[in-house]
């Protein structure tokens, strides 16, 4: 079977965001929280997987921040307000989308 050029392009093209969307999905799959607070800068997300398993230990909010290191307002805010939204979105692959429409 021989492609036109048009067909090989865009064959082409959807590789490479498959290629593009798995290697998102296999490096964001934990998290998607800011790395820094948007105020003072000061590096956050690597407290997110800590604060969760703090809460899991049954420690309150005020508690999981104190003990994380989180003293400034601005910071327990970022933490506080973060809403995980990584395992919703996993629901949808724009590759499927892109499938149905061609039949």
């Amino acid at each position: 079977m021989v492609l036109k050029e048009s067909e090989k392009v865009k064959n082409k093209g959807q590789r490479s965001v498959a290629a593009l969307f798995s290697f998102f999905f296999a490096t964001f799959t934990t998290m998607i929280i800011p790395v820094r607070c948007f105020s003072c800068g000061k590096v956050i997300g690597n407290k997110w997987d800590n604060y969760l398993s703090l809460l899991q230990a049954e420690y309150t909010e005020g508690e999981a921040l104190d003990a994380l290191g989180l003293k400034r307002y601005c910071c327990r805010r970022m933490v506080l307000t973060h809403v995980d939204l990584i395992e919703k979105l996993l629901h949808y692959n724009p590759l499927e989308r892109s499938r149905g429409n061609r039949s």
